[in-house]
């Protein structure tokens, strides 16, 4: 069972990234941001339909995964949903709402859920292990998700939580 052990610093290499005392790793899907879908039912069985891209999800995912081993928790998941504006929309509006929480559907619950299920065997062993978790959903030119997901119990020089501290401008 492969496992990363929390150390004192951590540089992931990531340009402007100040969470050097946590163990983590940022990711990006581009694209519009996935909601989980309830699953189907069809008379005699139940099924996933989005198995297939939770799978290239996954794998888009373990591209990205610089550690040779996966997360152990607990765990914190830091996410932002950017949305894309409708095509008809003018661009004195873009700009008004460039940045702006998206508060429409789907469900923010929804967004978090797909991204724990296809990160799941692929950045650590089972969900159950996240802790903590920070969500946004706003408009932005480029569709896309971010996140970072590291170890919660990392502690800064001055003992405080990297919770609070490091992951303010995630």
């Amino acid at each position: 069972m492969n496992t990363l052990k929390s150390t004192k610093t951590f540089s992931c290499g990531q340009e402007n990234c100040n969470l050097l005392y946590m163990v983590h790793g940022h990711y990006q899907l581009d694209g519009p941001p996935i909601p989980l879908l309830r699953p189907r039912l069809s008379k005699r069985r139940l099924w996933d339909s989005q198995k297939e891209n939770k799978l290239v999800t996954g794998i888009t995912l373990k591209q990205q995964h610089t550690h040779t081993e996966l997360f152990h928790g607990p765990l914190i998941l830091i996410v932002k949903f950017f949305f894309g504006f409708p095509k008809k929309m003018p661009q004195a509006q873009r700009r008004k709402l460039l940045h702006k929480p998206y508060e429409k559907i789907p469900d923010l619950s929804n967004l978090i859920k797909y991204i724990e299920d296809a990160a799941t065997t692929v950045l650590y062993h089972d969900d159950c292990i996240i802790t903590k978790i920070r969500a946004t959903k706003q408009y932005e030119a480029k569709p896309r998700t971010v996140f970072i997901i590291g170890q919660e119990n990392g502690t800064n020089t001055s003992g405080a939580s990297t919770l609070g501290t490091n992951t303010e401008n995630y």
